[in-house]
């Protein structure tokens, strides 16, 4: 026994633990991810500091990704990407500064 089905099923479980954990964060209003509902067949409510940690991770990623986006768009002549068909959509992108949701679980 043991072998690579072993691990297989050991990231497949840690996976599973963290999809949870974010749909807890999402139904407990820190964030809004309208797709993770369904990566999950039996939903568990996490602990605050589980949401909060799931939260912290969720704004960080958005924050950077805003600056790389913010910052590639520095570094392109705003005239060619006016005309250039190659820009990076903005539409659906993180905020700056994501807050939590009005409401959510302190």
């Amino acid at each position: 026994a043991g072998g690579a089905n072993s691990g297989d099923k050991a990231v497949m479980e840690t996976s599973n633990d963290a999809a949870i954990g974010k749909l807890s964060s999402v139904n407990k209003g820190y964030y809004e991810d309208p797709f993770i509902q369904y990566m999950v067949s039996k939903p568990v409510v996490r602990p605050p500091m589980i949401n909060r940690g799931h939260y912290a991770r969720v704004a960080v990623i958005r924050h950077i990704t805003a600056q790389f986006l913010s910052s590639a768009a520095k570094q392109s002549p705003s005239t060619e990407r006016a005309s250039n068909d190659h820009s990076p959509p903005t539409e659906g992108a993180p905020d700056e500064n994501p807050s939590p949701k009005k409401g959510a679980e302190n």
